[in-house]
């Protein structure tokens, strides 16, 4: 989950939101940390952003699917349960990001049905990340309460609710340490306000251009040079 200006931390090092998600696409396409390396690195858009071979080595050593005892499904599932991690399912779909429900684990379900009975409004995909920020903390040992302020102060229900949570937040009540957690609800329900299909659509063009680079690249100057002959 993106911080309040935009960046994802990882445990080495400060890693811009968009630049995060376009590693993890790719370790979900099965890339390499070199090839994701070169790739960010060819694309103008991550120009001076990407992390190093090593940094992105470190965070693939974190991202692998959950053993079969641990991943969700909706053989095993209670009702509860499918109400609320289906519509995350079509949330990553909508997103061109189907391969990441393999990813979702019982425990994340589990905090998913509490979240979602708390605050029923909040979008599927924003309650996911909630979710499993929730449990990543809760894992490396660390608090969890300033996900927990930001669901209490429901900052996506309007502009009412938003200006009180920052009434709050400029008296000082919250420090820093939670309010960069807090603050993340108010980020992610705004971007999921947009819809997700166009940027999907939009990224798997860039994907397919990067291909046909990667293709041309193998090209020996025999190939490139010799004429082209009409099918």
């Amino acid at each position: 989950m993106a911080t309040p200006s935009g960046q994802i931390r990882t445990p080495a090092s400060r890693t811009d939101a968009d630049v995060l998600e376009a590693i993890e696409d790719r370790f979900g396409r099965g890339r390499s940390p070199r090839q994701i390396h070169g790739e960010l690195t060819a694309n103008p858009h991550f120009a001076g952003r990407v992390p190093s071979v090593k940094t992105i080595w470190r965070k693939a050593k974190t991202f692998r699917l959950p053993n079969p005892e641990e991943r969700w499904s909706l053989a095993e599932a209670d009702p509860e349960e499918a109400a609320v991690v289906l519509p995350v399912f079509a949330a990553m779909a909508k997103r061109d990001r189907v391969w990441r429900c393999q990813f979702v684990t019982k425990e994340e379900a589990q905090i998913l049905v509490r979240i979602t009975a708390a605050a029923p409004d909040l979008d599927p995909w924003v309650a996911y990340q909630v979710a499993e920020g929730y449990v990543s903390r809760r894992r490396r040992g660390l608090q969890t309460l300033g996900l927990e302020l930001g669901l209490a102060f429901a900052t996506w229900r309007g502009e009412a609710s938003a200006a009180e949570f920052r009434r709050v937040l400029d008296a000082g009540f919250i420090g820093p340490d939670l309010s960069k957690d807090a603050r993340l609800l108010e980020l992610e329900s705004k971007t999921a306000m947009v819809d997700p299909i166009p940027d999907a659509i939009g990224r798997r063009a860039e994907r397919a251009g990067e291909a046909m680079l990667d293709a041309w690249a193998d090209l020996t100057d025999e190939e490139l040079d010799a004429p082209i002959e009409e099918q």
